[in-house]
């Protein structure tokens, strides 16, 4: 939404701040549909400025968008109306003059602004545009070939009932060759318009199915996650009523890439056994179709349906080798990254990641080639090649559609934060994860508060103490399922002196192993020291044990709790260990002074 302000507002910081105000009170979809009665006051006192003539000439052509094609102009008629070639050539030029049009290559030219292009259209009453856009319509069909877009645009706007039928096939075409350009926020636009084309009686239940699954598609590429949830949630319920349980297994697909899960945490089961459920009756010869919802299964079982989620991630990966098709793959690999901490093998990240990275690479897919870089980047964190992280953040921003830009822009503000936090810029990485839990609270990511506590929970661990955060905690803990925030809680509580309340929630459930479950136990390891726990410390030793030389963090390389090896350290002495104490403090020593984080090297 703020690339669509940027360029409507094209530079001009007045109209940039009207349009921020006219958002943050009428909604997202104003950005790029409505005019705020500021500007409009301005533009229309400079219109007023002009003959009558020439502001009706320019009104008219408004309609044919920011770019004008002066010979399109003159060639329809209901654009042209009563005046004379010379007359309407007067008008324009008078419009440059006025600072409201510019030129460009001979034969065409281009309002100043998208706002002043707006603010001209709007003298025309609403019933005339959508007529004006159908004379265009006519003219461009004339025309042979390579106006796909201008033919999808003019057929939008005169979308009625009698016209359904005509714009349907320009709609589709805009919005497939739109999409494949990356267009995205474009190709939502004519997904929608086709879907108010078949409401009016157009198309078949084919098209229907597929403009509302494309739409989720596109919705998903620009980066809104939340509010391409809820239209595939229509797109299912249409499927369901609709269409075939092919068709209803089709519309559950979600294969947008993802460094982490957007599953709420207070949904623990509904949506895996939904998907169940359609794998169930969709056709088994469609391995595609398997494969694609598998991968989707995979996904939505973090973080609580971890078994479900490792047997779909493997049967989607092993269907996608099979089948040649890279996108697939990519897909199967993404949610493979979401297994890493279901394995021993430390090295699991890695080779998911270079390998979507290479297959990504060599079909073309930007959008997987920008999270392999990023799954690369939160592997060197854990193996502490701090150095690396910034190249492959770089390469991801690199590579990102521009959909995918706010996130990767998101991401790359959490590593560098968790570079803050490493090297003990402990306010200023402070600082930037609040900021970034704010920017993810903003783009309706549901587990939004959890993100947060558990950001500023990592650094005030790493300042030394966490009993501040005591009353978000408690806040926050009675919205979740039991154990979601308890480590937290009793670490809190310890810190603050309260080790009669960290008692009281201890045993702590069993934490399942999803992206949160390194940095997880590690806390769990210290709250079983810190309450003198052996049987507890014990099991969080043989479960960190693998870990070793590395550093405790959340999948996505950013919840960062030190060297795994100064937990290690802990338990072992707490075991009698005298000997793997030794050896575990002086690895976590190394580690710690290798990154430049004398904070983390054992007393």
């Amino acid at each position: 939404m703020w690339r669509r302000l940027v360029d409507r507002a094209a530079g001009n910081a007045l109209f940039l701040r009207q349009l921020g105000r006219l958002v943050a009170s009428e909604g997202a979809d104003a950005a790029t549909t409505a005019l705020p009665l500021g500007i409009r006051d301005v533009l229309g006192r400079r219109l007023d400025r002009l003959p009558g003539r020439t502001v009706a000439t320019l009104a008219r052509a408004a309609v044919l968008g920011r770019e004008i094609d002066v010979d399109l102009l003159l060639e329809v008629g209901a654009l042209r109306g009563s005046q004379t070639e010379d007359e309407i050539v007067d008008d324009l030029d008078s419009g440059v003059v006025a600072g409201l049009l510019q030129a460009g290559s001979p034969g065409e030219l281009r309002f100043t602004h998208a706002l002043v292009r707006d603010a001209a259209y709007e003298r025309i009453p609403p019933v005339r545009r959508a007529r004006l856009h159908l004379d265009v319509l006519d003219a461009l069909e004339r025309r042979a070939g390579g106006h796909v877009f201008a033919l999808a645009h003019h057929a939008a706007l005169s979308l009625r009932a009698a016209t359904a039928d005509r714009a349907l096939p320009h709609l589709l075409t805009g919005a497939r060759q739109a999409q494949r350009a990356g267009a995205v926020a474009e190709a939502a636009g004519y997904w929608r318009a086709a879907l108010r084309a078949h409401d009016l009686g157009a198309g078949s239940t084919a098209q229907r199915l597929e403009a509302h699954r494309e739409l989720v598609r596109c919705i998903a590429a620009g980066g809104d996650l939340v509010a391409a949830g809820a239209e595939r949630a229509v797109s299912i319920r249409v499927a369901e009523e609709i269409g075939s349980p092919d068709d209803v297994g089709r519309a559950w697909v979600w294969d947008t890439p993802g460094l982490w899960s957007t599953r709420p945490f207070t949904d623990q089961h509904s949506v895996v056994d939904r998907i169940s459920a359609v794998l169930d009756r969709v056709d088994p010869a469609d391995a595609h179709l398997r494969a694609r919802l598998l991968a989707t299964r995979a996904a939505e079982a973090e973080p609580w349906g971890l078994e479900t989620g490792l047997r779909s991630a493997e049967a989607a990966l092993a269907l996608a080798r099979r089948l040649d098709d890279p996108r697939l793959l990519c897909q199967a690999l993404n949610v493979q990254y979401l297994q890493t901490f279901r394995h021993s093998d430390v090295t699991f990240a890695a080779r998911t990641g270079r390998e979507m990275l290479d297959v990504a690479t060599a079909a073309g897919l930007l959008d997987h080639q920008a999270l392999a870089h990023l799954v690369l980047a939160s592997d060197a964190v854990g193996r502490g090649d701090l150095g690396s992280v910034p190249e492959h953040v770089r390469g991801a921003v690199r590579a990102g559609t521009t959909g995918q830009l706010p996130a990767l822009l998101l991401a790359a503000s959490l590593f560098a934060a968790t570079a803050d936090l490493v090297h003990g810029h402990v306010d200023r990485a402070r600082a930037a994860f609040v900021d970034a839990t704010d920017r993810i609270a903003a783009s309706g990511d549901p587990n939004a508060a959890l993100v947060r506590i558990w950001a500023l929970t990592t650094v005030e661990h790493a300042a030394g103490d966490t009993s501040p955060l005591l009353p978000q905690l408690l806040d926050l803990r009675a919205r979740y399922p039991r154990g979601v925030l308890d480590d937290q809680l009793a670490t809190a509580l310890l810190d603050a002196g309260d080790e009669a309340g960290a008692r009281a929630l201890w045993p702590i459930p069993a934490w399942p192993r999803n992206s949160t479950w390194l940095s997880v136990t590690a806390l769990r390891a210290d709250l079983a020291v810190r309450l003198r726990d052996p049987v507890e410390a014990a099991r969080c030793h043989q479960d960190l044990l693998p870990w070793s030389g590395q550093l405790v963090r959340s999948l996505n390389g950013v919840l960062v709790h030190g060297p795994v090896d100064g937990f290690l350290a802990r338990t072992a002495a707490l075991l009698g260990r005298a000997d793997d104490a030794r050896r575990h403090r002086t690895a976590a020593g190394e580690l710690a002074r290798r990154i430049g984080a004398p904070h983390w090297v054992p007393a």
